[in-house]
């Protein structure tokens, strides 16, 4: 027989303990109502430092990535002067020559100039200075002699030389005579001979000159050259002289005054300078904190061919100030070729066009392209397009032409257009 369950329920509490109970939670959610706002301050001012972390992390970044570039960057992505690479620069641009070597040695070229090449190789002449028959000494089999036996020329052979170097003294007697009117008159020397018991001749003054003047070759260098080429001991003080006496001529003839104003109403001049390397006193004089040599030239070998006329001048900094007063550029109305130095820039509204340096330019766009190979691929893009252009260029003047193909040129625009197009956006 089954019983029922009786459930016993356990008695009600009283209302004012349910009461009191019912203000303790209400005082607890209160506590932590308060405790939940504090922590929510805590949670933005931690959000807030956490955004500012961020963006600094972010300029650090920047940071770092810009000190990156500027470490790497050389004569080779910049406007630095190879004077001026480091260590490792140097060893890559020594690394990458012997590449370019291998490269071509493995491509086993011919020997002697390349196809599309304008040679400039000897040429017989019709009547030499000088004949001389070469017998053979002996038989070159039993050894007898030769004299009397039949014969024929076997081949001719024409050898181009200079004479060895001699010196040679003129003494010259300079004669003085008496006219009947009772003046007296004296010969004139020759003209470059120089007055006093011994002295140098015009030639050997013409020579020393020549070598002193051209490219870096030192006055020291110069008479060294002298000496062991020539023969002719000269000291660093004539060497010297020569120069003064070129400069002299020349400024007596207006030289330099002439090939200003030929470069001013030139259609396209380039100009570019470099730091000039001086003694720590020189570069301690007032005015030459920053020593440069600057060039203005026209631009003859790059737009047409022909000779091209060059300027050179130095100025103790590299304002536009110094450029001023070269007074070349200050009234120049055609094409400038430059790079982005801001001297240069100031000139812009008076010319007729301005062209980038392509040298440095193709550096830039190196520069661009190592930020980013992928969102910046255009740099390299623009960088092959000139480069392409370049090498047309030269194929169509070492086979005689005046411009490009029309279409090819058609093409190049639309790639370099193209590629720039996507750099802009």
């Amino acid at each position: 027989m089954w019983l029922a369950a009786r459930v016993i329920e356990p008695p009600e509490p009283p209302y004012e303990q349910v009461t009191a109970h019912v203000a303790s939670l209400e005082l607890v959610i209160a506590e932590q109502g308060v405790v939940v706002a504090e922590q929510g301050v805590v949670v933005a001012d931690q959000a807030a430092v956490i955004v500012e972390l961020r963006a600094l992390v972010e300029s650090l970044r920047a940071q770092v990535a810009a000190l990156h570039r500027q470490v790497g960057r050389d004569s080779t992505n910049s406007s630095l002067p190879p004077s001026q690479d480091g260590p490792a620069s140097r060893a890559k641009a020594k690394a990458a020559a012997k590449a370019r070597t291998q490269e071509r040695s493995g491509a086993k070229r011919a020997q002697g100039g390349q196809k599309g090449h304008r040679g400039t190789g000897l040429a017989r002449v019709a009547v030499p200075d000088k004949f001389e028959q070469l017998e053979p000494a002996a038989c070159g089999g039993c050894g007898g002699d030769l004299g009397g036996a039949p014969g024929a020329i076997a081949l001719n052979v024409q050898v181009i030389d200079l004479p060895a170097p001699t010196v040679s003294v003129t003494e010259y007697t300079v004669m003085r005579r008496t006219c009947g009117c009772g003046r007296v008159s004296v010969a004139d020397l020759p003209p470059g001979v120089r007055g006093g018991p011994v002295s140098y001749g015009p030639n050997i003054a013409s020579t020393a000159t020549l070598l002193a003047s051209c490219d870096v070759i030192s006055v020291e260098r110069a008479a060294e050259l002298m000496s062991d080429l020539l023969g002719v001991e000269v000291s660093t003080g004539y060497v010297s002289s020569c120069l003064v006496r070129l400069d002299g001529a020349l400024e007596k003839a207006g030289f330099e005054e002439v090939v200003k104003e030929r470069l001013r109403g030139a259609g396209v001049v380039g100009t570019d300078e470099t730091p000039a390397s001086l003694t720590t006193k020189a570069t301690g004089a007032k005015g030459c904190t920053n020593p440069h040599v600057f060039t203005v030239r026209t631009m003859a070998a790059y737009t047409g061919g022909g000779s091209d006329l060059v300027w050179y001048g130095a100025a103790g900094n590299r304002t536009k100030e110094s450029i001023t007063a070269f007074d070349i550029l200050e009234n120049y109305q055609g094409v400038l070729v430059r790079d982005d130095y801001g001297g240069y820039v100031s000139y812009d509204e008076q010319l007729e066009g301005v062209q980038q340096c392509i040298s440095h330019l193709l550096r830039y766009l190196g520069d661009a392209h190592e930020i980013d190979k992928v969102a910046q691929a255009w740099a390299s893009q623009v960088g092959d397009v000139l480069r392409a252009a370049i090498k047309a260029v030269r194929t169509a003047r070492e086979s005689g032409l005046t411009c490009l193909d029309a279409d090819l040129l058609a093409d190049l625009r639309t790639q370099y257009d193209q590629a720039v197009a996507v750099g802009i956006l």
